[in-house]
């Protein structure tokens, strides 16, 4: 193994990109009726509409192949965002806090997809959804 390392400036006079660790909450869901079919390969993914912008996915796998259940935790802070600008400027990143807390919960399996909107969550809050699906 070689412990020699270089590291490379991608560009030059850019410091490392830093974030503030945020509070979250979380979105979880159990669910006691008949296992999942696994074949169906159901997924639940957390998406964040940006307002004026894309949807974001912040959290994405598959559920419980036994029981259904699902958990993420997410950030309810504002997500930070920047518009494109070229290198060598740098990104100015600002809140966009129309998103803070605001979520769509999607479930996908069999081909079939469903969704629902959570309310604006904020820290420690729950917000959980029972899918069901072909």
């Amino acid at each position: 193994m070689n412990s020699n390392k270089t590291v490379h400036s991608i560009i030059a006079g850019v410091g490392a990109l830093t974030l503030a660790l945020t509070a979250a909450t979380a979105f979880a869901q159990t669910q006691s009726a008949p296992p999942v079919v696994w074949s169906m390969n159901p997924q639940v993914l957390a998406q964040q509409p940006l307002s004026g912008g894309p949807t974001i996915v912040v959290a994405d796998r598959a559920v419980d192949s036994d029981t259904g259940a699902y958990a993420y935790v997410v950030p309810v802070n504002a997500p930070l965002v920047a518009p494109y600008v070229a290198a060598p400027a740098p990104l100015a990143f600002v809140p966009n806090t129309p998103s803070a807390g605001k979520y769509v919960v999607q479930a996908s399996g069999a081909g079939a997809v469903k969704s629902a909107t959570s309310p604006t969550l904020s820290a420690g809050a729950t917000f959980g959804a029972n899918f069901t699906l072909p």
